[in-house]
């Protein structure tokens, strides 16, 4: 993952949750670097229109979906602090922060 990916993820993520189209999800999301870029990072295929069902997921399904999550942010601070390479100590920093900000939206 790199920056752009989590920018995409986070955003594309809000906007899913506030119910909004898969289409203008990815768009919205992505707009920013349209205009930097002249392309799209990510395209979608299938119905724009689409809307992802909302679901509340069994408290069981859910702990251990977080057991994995924490472990996972484990394993990203372990990298960041062993990574000789800065891109890649910087990308690992902004993507603990992004597993932690979607942790802490989870209600068990």
């Amino acid at each position: 993952m790199n920056s752009i990916a989590v920018d995409v993820a986070t955003r594309f993520t809000k906007s899913i949750i506030k119910g909004q189209t898969v289409g203008y999800s990815l768009y919205n999301a992505q707009k920013e670097f349209i205009r930097e870029k002249g392309y799209t990072f990510y395209l979608l295929h299938g119905y724009i229109f689409s809307q992802p069902k909302q679901t509340k997921p069994q408290n069981k399904s859910l702990r251990v979906f977080l057991k994995k999550l924490h472990r996972e942010i484990g394993a990203w601070e372990e990298y960041s602090v062993k990574t000789d390479i800065d891109e890649a100590k910087e990308n690992s920093i902004r993507i603990i922060a992004f597993l932690k900000k979607q942790k802490g939206m989870i209600r068990v």
